[in-house]
């Protein structure tokens, strides 16, 4: 299974409603703000049903994901690929806490030399 992530416009999404790629999968992960420009509500955090604008757009397999056990359910449509599919998973804005490794490049390069059983130099 391959995964593709990119930015889609609007118009995209009318070429994929005018083609109905059976194997296509659009999954958009939907946290209703702009998160690169300083977390202002986004057009869905204004109103915008993406699930309707899909389906205006003719896509018919459409599925909006509010909870975590609708996962298995939408992975197993899109492993299907049986009809053009589009999901608007809600996710929380939370920040979730990170763990970064150090800055340190030689540290870095024997900690990996280390996980793989190789020896440091």
């Amino acid at each position: 299974m391959s995964q593709t992530h990119a930015l889609m416009g609007i118009g995209a999404l009318g070429t994929i409603g005018a083609v109905l790629p059976p194997n296509l999968s659009v999954v958009v992960l939907d946290n209703a703000h702009f998160g690169e420009t300083g977390m202002q509500p986004s057009h869905t955090g204004l109103g915008t049903d993406l699930i309707t604008v899909a389906q205006g757009f003719g896509i018919r397999g459409t599925v909006r994901i509010s909870d975590a056990a609708q996962v298995e359910d939408l992975a197993a449509r899109i492993q299907a690929r049986s009809a053009t599919t589009y999901a608007q998973v809600l996710i929380d804005t939370d920040e979730p806490p990170r763990a970064l490794p150090p800055r340190d490049g030689m540290a870095n390069k024997n900690s990996f030399r280390a996980a793989l059983g190789l020896s440091t130099f």
